[in-house]
């Protein structure tokens, strides 16, 4: 019943928020707003093959991604 409740909140974030912050996982950390799109539960953006995003994606795989919520409140 938890998972079903999970699933329903990550479906309901998906569908109202579309651009989030990206970043990388290794130093110095790179942070880049943007827009993703959504298809079965996998998230997938557009940026230059050249960006600095790029760059600490091929260095290290890992990246956290912060969707949903208010961006612009700090």
């Amino acid at each position: 019943m938890e998972t079903e409740i999970l699933m329903d909140e990550i479906d309901l974030i998906l569908q109202t928020s579309k651009a989030g912050n990206m970043s990388t996982s290794v130093s110095p950390i790179v942070s880049e707003y943007m827009t993703f799109y959504i298809k079965d539960y996998a998230l997938y953006t557009e940026t230059e093959k050249n960006s600095l995003i790029m760059k600490g994606i091929e260095h290290k795989p890992l990246v956290h991604n912060a969707l949903g919520g208010d961006l612009y409140h700090c």
